[in-house]
């Protein structure tokens, strides 16, 4: 193995998390795509071309608010069972669950499915989900899954253990990121 290539070492279950953490992103697309068309129809805004398209095809809603509405509450339902299996996705990599807070009364898995349904234009948590758990899963594929490694595999300096994407992780990352964004403004 050349110096250069780091190979690493993991839970096999964190394939199957990361999985359902891009999953999970997936259904929070689909409901932020939803509410913004019921927003705006509501506000009586102007809607985009792609959205006139969506709300007046037969497929989808043919128009029908009614529908929409129907349409809405339906994905929220399924979003809950994607938060539930991703839960216990996590439980079964052994993800311990802290539950920190971003601020003195504000829980910071909230705030991460609040993040995860906003609009893109608002927030790319979704999309640094799916490009993080990508990268995990490259990894993965480059790398031989031990429950516990042997320790000489922990030693040797061609060997990771990947730092798994927890809820904790995920949201410091991202606010890292908006940090360091702001700084370049």
């Amino acid at each position: 193995m050349s110096k250069s290539k780091v190979r690493y070492y993991y839970v096999p279950a964190y394939a199957g998390y990361l999985r359902e953490l891009k999953n999970l992103a997936k259904h929070g697309g689909g409901i932020s795509r939803e509410k913004a068309l019921l927003a705006d129809i509501k506000a009586q805004v102007d809607l985009s071309p792609e959205q006139i398209d969506l709300f007046y095809n037969q497929k989808y809603y043919g128009g029908n608010l009614a529908e929409l509405e129907k349409a809405v509450n339906k994905k929220e339902k399924k979003m809950r069972q994607a938060w539930l299996r991703f839960l216990t996705a996590s439980d079964a990599a052994g993800i311990v669950r802290t539950h920190g807070r971003d601020s003195e009364d504000y829980p910071l898995y909230k705030r991460f499915y609040e993040l995860l349904c906003a609009l893109e234009v608002d927030c790319d948590l979704r999309a640094k989900v799916h490009e993080w758990a990508n990268t995990d899963l490259a990894r993965i594929k480059n790398g031989v899954g031990t429950v516990s490694p042997d320790p000489k595999l922990v030693e040797s300096k061609e060997w990771k253990e990947l730092q798994m994407l927890s809820v904790p992780v995920i949201m410091a990352r991202y606010d890292e990121l908006l940090q360091s964004r702001k700084g370049m403004k």
